[in-house]
């Protein structure tokens, strides 16, 4: 986790011990990456787009990439990392992927008139997709360097976020128009769009289900084929509406957060609430940024964490969603 001040924390989920503290003194930390095993993390700077690698067993820097990029993707093994940087001066914008063990730059793409928004690595570091605000999806390979497709004009108002299937065939793009689109990679045209009442959260995979979640803008969330863009069903408690929601790895858990202040824990396969958490302390007052992109699952699906709510307190939360013990 990161305070906002520049310091990265490794915790012990289930002792809530913290394991490790690292400083950058003065230099605020946009977005973090870290490998399964929690020995390595990925840091990157809001401002200049500095990246750095750390051995959270010891706290000391490894790597430093100089002027790597605002927003990041890594593999899940944090072999590879995927980092994306706006030019300012020209208007444009650069995408690069990092060999995280070498520190050098296996893939590099520069828009001289478009600002990426979206960006997304495959799980094997083989392929990537990065969506930009005037409405175009590129897809590449990158090694060797190929762009694959180029879906073009799509979106008069552009890409929010995008996402790309462990394979790097299928590709999930959010558009600023409300619409959200699903491609193939080796076709020409978009195979499926959903117009979600709410805003899309994420998709829904594993165990043969291909599916979306986006949270409804009345109370709770619905749940959409991705291939008949259909909706399955939407699922709620009462009227309180989703202020942010996350889906576990293999798609059989679904946490959101709810406006009263409460967690609710979905068993997807039976579209049945699981558990409910207490209260839990209202966030500081007239801060409204969105937290959804910070419910994290453990690998199992097992915890859920919650970072970014209690920012008053500088508390993360983690969930057992097996017991419904916070």
């Amino acid at each position: 986790g990161s305070d906002g001040e520049g310091e990265l924390r490794l915790w012990q989920l289930d002792t809530g011990e913290c394991l490790q503290a690292v400083e950058n003194p003065k230099r605020s930390i946009e977005s973090v990456a870290i490998s399964r095993d929690g020995q390595f993390v990925l840091s990157s700077l809001d401002s200049q787009g500095d990246m750095t690698l750390w051995d959270m067993r010891n706290g000391q820097r490894v790597r430093e990439f100089a002027i790597a990029g605002q927003r990041i993707s890594a593999t899940p093994d944090l072999r590879r990392v995927a980092t994306s940087r706006t030019q300012a001066m020209s208007a444009g914008s650069s995408i690069r992927v990092w060999d995280v063990s070498t520190g050098s730059i296996l893939f590099e793409e520069y828009f001289q008139y478009e600002l990426t928004r979206g960006l997304a690595l495959s799980a094997d570091g083989s392929r990537l997709v990065a969506g930009t605000y005037s409405g175009n999806l590129y897809v590449w390979t990158i090694a060797p360097k190929k762009r694959l497709r180029r879906f073009e004009d799509l979106s008069s108002r552009g890409f929010h976020s995008v996402a790309i299937s462990a394979d790097g065939l299928d590709v999930l793009a959010a558009s600023l128009d409300g619409g959200i689109r699903w491609f193939d990679v080796t076709a020409s045209d978009a195979k499926s769009e959903i117009r979600p009442e709410g805003e899309f959260i994420a998709p829904r995979v594993g165990s043969g289900c291909r599916n979306l979640l986006s949270r409804q803008q009345s109370a709770g969330f619905q749940e959409w084929r991705l291939d008949s863009a259909q909706l399955v069903r939407s699922l709620a408690k009462d009227q309180s509406a989703v202020r942010g929601l996350g889906v576990s790895a293999d798609g059989a858990r679904a946490v959101s957060v709810n406006f009263d202040h409460h967690l609710e824990c979905w068993d997807l396969a039976r579209g049945a609430l699981a558990h409910t958490s207490k209260a839990l302390p209202q966030r500081r007052s007239g801060d409204v940024g969105d937290f959804g992109q910070s419910i994290l699952f453990t690998p199992d699906g097992s915890r859920a964490i919650l970072d970014g709510y209690d920012q008053m307190h500088g508390r993360v939360h983690v969930w057992d969603l097996n017991s419904g013990a916070m």
